[in-house]
């Protein structure tokens, strides 16, 4: 948990691949374009 300078705790948004830590989910979200390995998903199943 992280406290704000008010002293209340903070929503933090981890980065699931490289770990740095976002203040909003739209940061996230923007970041998450810098590991494109995160985007290559298979649309069909193998058989």
């Amino acid at each position: 948990i992280i406290i704000g300078p008010d002293g209340h705790p903070l929503t933090v948004y981890p980065c699931m691949i490289c770990g740095k830590k976002f203040k909003s989910r739209g940061f996230l979200k923007r970041h998450m374009k810098n590991h494109p390995e995160h985007l290559t998903k298979k649309k069909y199943r193998c058989t």
